[in-house]
C-alpha cells in the first residue's frame, strides 16, 4: 500500500478528496505542523508528501527535506493557487517535483499524482557524469563534468560545482559500473539545493538513446 503525507489546510483537502488520493489501496498520513512532517517522513517513510504552496514557510520546509540525505527518496507536490500566494518557480527550485495549480483541471491532478505515488526505486552510486547544454549541443560543444550520487528510471541526483538554472536541456553521457558501454540520454534540470562548494540538482530524464533506458531499470533493480 502507497503512503501520502498531507500538510494542507481543509480548503486544499476537499480538493484532493475528488482524486486518486483518497482510493483505498492509498495510506494517507496527515501533520499538522513542519516538526510533524519531518518526524513522519523519518518513521512512516511516505511515497509521497503533498502540501500547501501558498505560505512562504513552505518553500524552507521543502528546503529543509531536500537537504536530508535520509529523506530525499520522498516525492513532494505543492498545491498553488496564484491568486492567493506562492511562486511556482520557486518552489521547483526548492525541490518540489511538481506543482499542481487551479490552472489544472482534476484529471491533470490526478496524471501527476498517480506518476508520483508509484516512484521508482533509486539506486545510490558515485558516478561520474558527462554533460553537454541542449537538446542538440553541436559536436564541438563542450562538456563537463558532475558527480552522480542516485539513480532511477527517471532521473539523476547530481553535485556540481557548475549549477545549471532549472529548466535547462542537457544531454548526459556515462557508463553504469557494471558496463563498459557508454549511454546517452536527454534530460532537465528541475530542482536545484545550493551547498558549500557544489550544489545538489535534480536531472530528469526527457529521452534515451537506444537500450540505456532497459539498461539503467536493470541496473537499479539489480540492487533490491
Amino acid at each position: 500500500m502507497s503512503k501520502v503525507l498531507i500538510f494542507a489546510p481543509e480548503d486544499l483537502q476537499q480538493k484532493l478528496r475528488r482524486t486518486i488520493l483518497w482510493r483505498p489501496e492509498i495510506e494517507r498520513l496527515f501533520a499538522h505542523d513542519p516538526p510533524a512532517v519531518m518526524a513522519t517522513i523519518r518513521d512512516r517513510h511516505p511515497a509521497l508528501l503533498i502540501l500547501d504552496g501558498r505560505p512562504p514557510s513552505t518553500l524552507d520546509l521543502v528546503r529543509e527535506i531536500r537537504a536530508n540525505e535520509h529523506m530525499r527518496s520522498v516525492s513532494i507536490a505543492a498545491l498553488l493557487d496564484e491568486s492567493v500566494g506562492g511562486s511556482e518557480i520557486a518552489l521547483r527550485e526548492a525541490g518540489a517535483n511538481v506543482v499542481l495549480s487551479e490552472r489544472m483541471n482534476e484529471p491533470l491532478w490526478d496524471d501527476a499524482l498517480q506518476e508520483l505515488v508509484n516512484v521508482p526505486p533509486r539506486r545510490p552510486i558515485d558516478l561520474q557524469i558527462s554533460v553537454a547544454v541542449g537538446a542538440r549541443p553541436g559536436p564541438g560543444a563542450g562538456r563537463y563534468q558532475v558527480l552522480a550520487k542516485n539513480i532511477s528510471v527517471r532521473g539523476l541526483l547530481v553535485e556540481t560545482p557548475r549549477p545549471l538554472p532549472s529548466g535547462t536541456v542537457v544531454n548526459l553521457f556515462f557508463s553504469l559500473p557494471d558496463s563498459e558501454t557508454p549511454l546517452h540520454l536527454v534530460g532537465r534540470v528541475v530542482w536545484e539545493r545550493p551547498g558549500n562548494g557544489t550544489t545538489k540538482q535534480g536531472i530528469e530524464f526527457l529521452g534515451f538513446h537506444g537500450d540505456a533506458l532497459g539498461r539503467i531499470a536493470s541496473f537499479v533493480m539489480a540492487s533490491r
